[in-house]
C-alpha cells in the first residue's frame, strides 16, 4: 500500500534492511535475546547458543550466553552498504559512497561490475556515470544484483545463502 511505513520510507530513501529484514528505523546495536538469537554489536555479528542447555548454563553462570561471532571487515561494510543500497532504495549513489568510504565506487568494485553485464544488457540495471539503479522492472530480481557484491556467496565461506528466482 503506497501509505505503508515501509513504502514511505523506500520513497524517501529512508528504507534499511538488516538481518531480520526490513525496517523503518536504524540501530548500531542489536542485542539477541534468547536461544540461537542473532545480535549486531560494535561490528560484529554474534549467535547466542543454539542448545537450550547449553544456553541456559551460560546464563545460570552469569556468563554471555553467546556461542559464536564475526567481526565484519571494511570491505564487509562497504558491501554491506551497496547490497543495503540496492535492496532498500534501488540504487547506489557513486557519489555518496566514495564520500562514506573514501574509494571511487568504480575502482573498488571493477572486479564485481562486470558480473552485473547480464542484468544490464536486460534492461533491469543501469550502470550510469553517478549511480547504480535498479530499474522498475529489475525490481523483481534485485537480490541478484546485491548478490553480485557478495563475497561470500561467491567464495562459499560462511554457509548456506537463500536463492532467488
Amino acid at each position: 500500500r503506497p501509505d505503508d511505513e515501509l513504502a514511505v520510507a523506500q520513497r524517501a530513501h529512508r528504507l534499511r534492511r538488516d538481518f531480520m529484514g526490513y525496517t523503518t528505523r536504524t540501530a548500531t546495536d542489536y542485542v539477541g535475546l534468547g536461544v540461537s538469537s542473532i545480535g549486531f554489536v560494535a561490528g560484529a555479528y554474534v549467535q547466542n547458543h543454539k542448545r537450550l542447555a547449553h544456553y541456559l548454563d551460560a546464563v545460570a553462570a552469569g556468563a554471555l550466553a553467546t556461542h559464536r561471532g564475526v567481526a565484519l571487515t571494511a570491505d564487509d561494510e562497504r558491501r554491506a552498504y551497496v547490497i543495503g543500497e540496492l535492496l532498500c532504495n534501488f540504487e547506489v549513489s557513486k557519489s555518496a559512497f566514495q564520500a562514506r568510504f573514501g574509494d571511487r565506487f568504480e575502482a573498488y568494485f571493477a572486479d564485481d561490475l562486470p558480473r552485473l553485464a547480464p542484468l544490464i544488457d536486460e534492461s533491469l540495471l543501469d550502470n550510469g556515470a553517478f549511480a547504480l539503479k535498479v530499474t522498475e522492472p529489475g525490481r523483481f530480481v534485485a537480490r541478484n544484483a546485491a548478490m553480485c557484491f557478495d563475497s561470500y556467496r561467491r567464495h562459499g565461506t560462511h554457509g548456506a545463502f537463500s536463492r532467488t528466482l
